[in-house]
């Protein structure tokens, strides 16, 4: 498998005066936080590089790629949602075919103002050569049998878990190989096929967004059963239709209460499209 390159470099103080050299101790605030780490915006993009074996010959190799569509926080602010456009694949020594999915999720993270990784960070430095100088937090427990590393970039999440166990044989990393965050780019993109991407969804319409007493669905695909929600901001269903086979829906929301809400559309047992809207 790929070599696992890791780079640690501590801080230190040069000491005029007497010539020696102290390394700087780390306190809460050289740490970042939750929020610090998953800082991302709409349109921010991310390339992750999986690949790990394991005891027996077995092991798998995979390709994400991550798209923000779209960001908003709780109505008390204390957690903080992503919705995401992935594109991923994958081969293995079982399947040695590539496989494709392409899909959308949510992700929230809770806990904004706590340290990362509650804290457990043995080192806070900047490389000008990794992540565009960004600030890492990294921690590793190495032990005589094994090594779990994690490397957490400010504005970038999680870009590097790695983990090696000699009594199972395994040995793996997920690394973050490329990210354009509003034109800043760094490292080198490794993309996902887009062959047969079109079957991912097929672009469904909603509108009108603002609504007032309707709101209107537009599925394209007539061949497919999908089944609507209608959340609101604390995550409470308040609206539901299953098995809709038709490719026009209309959902009536004259009964609720003015605000942002999240729609979410399923088929075959899968999320395919989810997006905010208000209702006036």
């Amino acid at each position: 498998m790929k070599a696992i390159n890791t780079f640690f470099q501590p801080i230190y103080i040069l000491m005029i005066s007497t010539s020696l050299i102290f390394s700087i101790l780390l306190t809460g605030q050289d740490i970042s936080t939750v929020e610090e780490i998953y800082d991302f915006e709409v349109d921010d993009i991310f390339h992750y590089d999986f690949s790990a074996e394991y005891g027996g010959g077995s092991g798998m190799i995979s390709i994400t790629n991550i798209e923000i569509l779209d960001k908003y926080y709780s109505p008390n602010n204390d957690t903080l949602f992503y919705i995401r456009d992935i594109d991923y694949q994958e081969i293995s020594a079982e399947n040695p075919v590539w496989t494709f999915e392409y899909y959308i999720d949510t992700v929230y993270y809770i806990y904004l103002d706590s340290l990362i990784n509650s804290g457990n960070i043995d080192s806070v430095y900047t490389n000008i050569n990794l992540y565009n100088g960004r600030i890492i937090n990294y921690m590793e427990d190495i032990t005589y049998d094994h090594t779990w590393k994690l490397k957490f970039v400010k504005g970038c999440g999680l870009a590097l878990e790695y983990f090696y166990d000699e009594n199972y044989f395994s040995e793996g990393s997920n690394e973050l190989v490329y990210y354009n965050k509003g034109g800043e780019e760094w490292g080198t993109p490794i993309i996902v096929s887009t062959n047969g991407k079109s079957n991912k969804y097929l672009k469904i319409t909603v509108f009108p967004n603002p609504a007032n007493n309707r709101l209107n669905f537009n599925f394209q695909n007539p061949n497919c059963s999908y089944e609507v929600e209608l959340r609101n901001l604390y995550g409470q269903l308040v609206k539901q239709e299953k098995n809709i086979q038709s490719p026009y829906f209309e959902m009536n929301v004259a009964d609720l209460k003015a605000g942002v809400y999240f729609y979410r559309i399923g088929e075959k047992d899968r999320i395919v499209q989810q997006e905010r809207v208000v209702i006036r």
